[in-house]
């Protein structure tokens, strides 16, 4: 996309290879958009939370959110607080993912 204007973008053509201007994706049909850091910066992911709030009263919303819990822990991610019963809902858990991004849910 920029290959004509890298010096005008002050990026390298090695740069320019792995450079995602936006991408965009669902999770549990919530979408999602992301890009690479201007200059290669550092990105430091701590403190980063994405929540899914589900119905908890809904026996299918529980379950993919159960199953998506328990993939992720399979697939490696960290454990923050287990998927149960908390004082605010019936279903509230978290994990972070290799990136240091923290993912919890939690039924209303």
């Amino acid at each position: 996309m920029f290959k004509e204007n890298l010096d005008q973008v002050g990026m390298t053509e090695e740069e320019a290879e792995t450079f995602v201007m936006n991408a965009s994706f669902k999770i549990l049909d919530q979408p999602f958009m992301v890009s690479s850091t201007w200059e290669q910066k550092e990105i430091d992911n701590s403190g980063a939370i994405n929540v899914f709030t589900f119905d908890s009263s809904n026996k299918a919303e529980v379950q993919t959110i159960t199953d998506f819990y328990n993939k992720a822990v399979e697939a490696g991610f960290e454990v923050t607080m287990e998927l149960g019963p908390t004082e605010w809902s019936s279903h509230f858990g978290g994990v972070k993912d290799p990136y240091g991004l923290e993912w919890m849910f939690n039924g209303e």
